[in-house]
């Protein structure tokens, strides 16, 4: 497909003086809104005009080193749909930060320590297990993120801890945050898929189907099923219905279970049509590919968690009740029979 959208050439000093003037004058404006948002104290707004300003100066500063210097920058269709991905994702955070009691601003700082976390985890474990067939021969290239090579899996261990470190860091209720990222992992995780698609990598096997893909570099001659769509096209369902599922829940925390849930349930059926590195053969049990077999044990411990918190409650949020410093909620049954009742009456 088209694994590199376009190349930068070398900038001349006028182009990265406009670049610059152009990347200066977006950050102004969004600081400035979040400064008639109320979301920056009168007292850091020069503070903040700095760092934008700055921040857009340096860049273009690199850029104009490298393609000079250096070499043309190569802008990799994969790794521009994975920042898509993180870019919806903190977008659909924020906009349903307030139903959590959580600031915008800590959204931002989440985000950054789930990148972090989705990203070295997921290449992490990708490298693990591709290392004799792709990375021994040539172990720099474990550096070449933007050619694709992450596991989901990994990025969702990783992400996770890395949501972790933050709530420790900033005193905010982990269930409040689970609840917030679902669905943006769902969306986002839809956008990558795209990036594989265009990119070329996690293919499914040989198709006579009007929608399959003759991709031109792949070992396989001919249509395969565009296993990269399928899955992206299941996780919009998949966000689509955690948004619907969201306000109906009363536990704080599941809809982190019953995104884990779907989402493996979408998988162990993309997985029927793939012919990468996750579709061998689980040993244990051959009816498996390692990745069905992982998904089939997520699905279990989902329902497992949300069977043993029903009875929890914690939702609606009280008026006073912030996410960072409530308490969690006791364990409530509710009253049958007489009790039910006599409360009812009373």
């Amino acid at each position: 497909m088209r694994s590199t959208l376009f190349v930068i050439p070398s900038l001349s000093i006028w182009h990265a003086l406009i670049v610059a003037l152009v990347l200066a004058g977006v950050a102004v404006l969004l600081i400035w809104r979040e400064k008639r948002l109320g979301r920056i104290e009168p007292g850091e707004y020069g503070k903040s005009l700095a760092a934008g300003v700055g921040l857009a100066l340096g860049i273009c500063v690199v850029f104009f080193l490298v393609t000079r210097f250096a070499h043309p920058i190569q802008v990799r269709s994969y790794g521009v749909m994975l920042m898509l991905a993180f870019a919806a994702g903190i977008g659909i955070a924020v906009a349903r930060a307030p139903l959590y009691r959580i600031e915008p601003l800590n959204v931002i700082d989440l985000s950054l320590f789930i990148l972090f976390g989705s990203i070295l985890g997921s290449r992490v474990v990708y490298i693990a297990l591709n290392w004799s067939t792709e990375y021994a021969q040539d172990p720099m290239s474990v550096l070449n993120v933007w050619e694709g090579g992450l596991a989901f899996h990994g990025g969702l261990i990783g992400g996770t801890l890395g949501g972790w470190v933050f709530c420790l860091r900033r005193k905010i209720r982990p269930t409040f945050v689970i609840d917030l990222v679902a669905p943006s992992v769902a969306f986002g995780y839809a956008l990558a898929r795209i990036g594989c698609f265009l990119n070329g990598c996690c293919a499914g096997g040989p198709t006579k189907l009007p929608w399959g893909v003759d991709f031109v570099h792949d070992s396989v001659q001919g249509p395969v099923h565009p296993t990269q769509l399928y899955s992206g096209l299941g996780h919009i369902l998949v966000g689509l219905a955690l948004l619907w599922l969201a306000p109906r829940i009363r536990v704080p925390g599941q809809l982190g279970p019953w995104f884990l849930a779907m989402s493996s349930v979408v998988r162990t059926f993309d997985e029927v049509f793939r012919r990468d590195y996750s579709a061998q053969v689980w040993g244990w049990l051959p009816a498996l590919t390692q990745a069905q077999a992982v998904s089939v044990a997520l699905i279990i411990l989902s329902v497992a968690l949300l069977m043993w918190s029903r009875k929890r409650v914690g939702y609606p949020l009280g008026p006073a009740e912030d996410s960072s410093t409530a308490e969690p909620p006791k364990d409530r049954k509710q009253p049958r029979g007489k009790k039910a009742r006599k409360a009812q009456k009373g």
